[in-house]
């Protein structure tokens, strides 16, 4: 039973880390369009909290949807400060490093959810994955130091600047880590299906408060983006990735999900012309 748990998280987290390795094309194709990066995050909650009441009425959940007022606070705080904070540092890191560079600075946040669980949720740090973190940091080192010191500026190419691009890139690593640390507690207790509902919903909310509703006024070919980025690029890989999480926890989730950066580089490579 063990084994098969450990098979079902491992291919669940998988499939998400697969799905959400095309977000930072999408993200940059959206950019490259005209979106800001306010507009975008929003506008892509749009899309996604539909499919995810949808899903909950089809399914005959809606029963499950009712949670204590002390769960509702917890979800509402990690959803916003932690994941709120992640989604709009990686548009920003997008915008000034590319969608590939910036994956790669952004998935530093495997080492650090593996050292954020062992504090926080007491899961051991093991021979194996003390051979990923030096890896992980050894890499970051490779990809930061040509960057550093890269003295191109926005006015020699439109919205690259590596230095901010970094800063904002490692921003997102550690907000992202600390709300995955966050959801392994979270789902012990609680459904990831309702978990992944609720915080599409305070996200969506939070960001609109702070915002306002966005410009709806687009072409279709950008609209066909919007709508990819909510769907594909959010509700089917955050639900599976939330079902990982509490199948495998939070740090063997991360270290999987360190698969990404090399599906985003081949694919900016292929779609993008990035190098």
């Amino acid at each position: 039973m063990k084994s098969n748990r450990l098979t079902g998280g491992v291919l669940l987290v998988l499939a998400s880390t697969l799905f959400f390795a095309f977000k930072p094309i999408l993200v940059r194709i959206g950019l490259d369009m005209g979106l800001e990066p306010m507009q975008f995050v929003t506008l892509r909650l749009i899309v996604a909290l539909p499919l995810f009441l949808v899903t909950v009425v089809a399914l005959g959940r809606v029963g499950e949807m009712k949670i204590g007022a002390g769960e509702f606070r917890h979800i509402g705080l990690v959803s916003v400060t932690g994941m709120g904070g992640a989604m709009l540092f990686s548009f920003y890191a997008i915008r000034h490093l590319g969608a590939s560079l910036s994956t790669l600075v952004i998935f530093i946040f495997p080492a650090i959810t593996t050292i954020m669980s062992y504090f926080v949720n007491g899961r051991a740090i093991t021979g194996a994955k003390v051979l990923s973190l030096a890896t992980s940091f050894a890499g970051l080192f490779l990809v930061i130091l040509p960057m550093a010191g890269s003295s191109v500026s926005v006015t020699e190419i439109a919205g690259y600047m590596p230095s901010l691009g970094i800063f904002y890139a490692l921003l997102c690593a550690f907000a992202w880590s600390g709300t995955q640390v966050a959801f392994e507690r979270l789902t012990q207790r609680q459904s990831p299906f309702v978990i992944s509902v609720y915080t599409t919903g305070f996200l969506l909310a939070f960001f609109l408060i702070i915002n306002g509703v966005p410009s709806m006024d687009l072409e279709r070919k950008t609209w066909v983006v919007v709508l990819l980025l909510g769907s594909v690029g959010w509700y089917v890989p955050f639900i599976l990735a939330i079902y990982g999480i509490k199948m495998i926890g939070a740090s063997n989730t991360s270290i999987i999900q360190s698969l990404g950066p090399a599906v985003t580089v081949l694919i900016a490579w292929l779609l993008l012309g990035e190098t």
